[in-house]
């Protein structure tokens, strides 16, 4: 957990799961981390993936995990809150853009795309931190 004047942070990483109240959620999904960001009183979610140099298939097959995730309404049924924001982190630009133009394909095909995913590279993450203005939207 980390603090600033009037924010706090808590992540949560897969070894915290089995005994997180969220543990069933998250243990299904299995990001890579869970962030908790409370700002005077109000909090938001983020949901991690970090990427490593995977195969397209398998790139795919996490982005159509985490739709069918938010899809299914389960966070807002069991937390009463919106669907955390996604943040993903590419090994490099060209995963980035690539798992951009395949988001974009997929989210026209949603009901109701208010989904919220940003991504990043490794290399800005190293750079800027985490919280850093480093997130592109889809």
């Amino acid at each position: 957990t980390r603090s600033t004047t009037e924010t706090s942070f808590a992540m949560y990483l897969k070894s915290d799961y089995p005994n997180h109240p969220l543990k069933e959620l998250l243990t299904d999904l299995k990001p890579s981390a869970y962030i908790k960001q409370t700002h005077e009183n109000y909090p938001k979610y983020y949901l991690l993936e970090v990427f490593y140099n995977l195969p397209p298939e398998r790139l795919r097959q996490r982005i159509k995990k985490y739709l069918s995730f938010y899809e299914s309404s389960d966070w807002e049924i069991e937390t009463g809150s919106s669907f955390p924001t996604i943040l993903i982190i590419c090994p490099n630009n060209q995963v980035l853009i690539y798992l951009k133009k395949y988001l974009k394909a997929k989210l026209r095909m949603l009901d109701d795309p208010d989904l919220m995913i940003y991504f990043s590279t490794t290399d800005q993450v190293k750079i800027s931190g985490i919280t850093g203005d480093i997130w592109q939207s889809a």
